[in-house]
């Protein structure tokens, strides 16, 4: 690999355009939806839903790797479907302000989205390595480039992006849409 080659590389590399103020406490959700899949998590984030927020304010049993309860802040991503499986969208960088530990299975997080790369939000797609089979994975920030996954940024899509375009013959959009 020239040196050409590595600088694009490391520049397309997911930590260096997603900085938060305290990487050592920052955890990356990656959603693909919230145990239903008939409704998908970029569904949910496009339409700015109570249910996107739901899903990453979300406490499960102790143990789990969704547990926030050590994090400050959250990076979240929506599995951005129109492109495949191992893509996802940018869905903002939180604030965890409130962990409710009596909360074992419900919304035990309360987030506040933050301003910080705001721009991004529903834009920065992502490409993994490898597909997540879970309806939501959760990862420490500070590990996220070394594992399996490998996160680089593929696009910076325009802000009024829905998605690929199937052709003619396969449109079907909502009516507000």
């Amino acid at each position: 690999m020239n040196d050409a080659s590595q600088k694009e590389d490391s520049e397309n590399r997911f930590p260096d355009c997603i900085v938060p103020p305290d990487p050592t406490r920052t955890k990356v959700k990656f959603n693909v939806h919230p145990n239903d899949p008939s409704l998908p998590a970029w569904d949910l984030l496009l339409d700015d839903s109570d249910r996107w927020l739901e899903m990453n304010e979300w406490r499960s049993k102790r143990g789990s790797n969704h547990d926030l309860d050590k994090a400050d802040y959250l990076i979240t991503f929506a599995q951005y479907y129109p492109y495949g499986s191992n893509y996802y969208i940018f869905g903002g960088m939180y604030q965890v302000t409130k962990i409710q530990p009596e909360i074992s299975e419900g919304r035990g997080y309360r987030l506040e989205l933050m301003d910080k790369c705001l721009e991004c939000r529903k834009r920065l797609i992502i490409k993994l390595e490898k597909s997540i089979r879970h309806t939501t994975y959760t990862q420490w920030y500070g590990t996220l480039q070394t594992s399996s996954l490998n996160p680089v940024v593929y696009e910076l899509a325009p802000a009024t992006k829905l998605g690929a375009f199937p052709g003619y013959d396969q449109v079907s959009l909502k009516h507000k849409d």
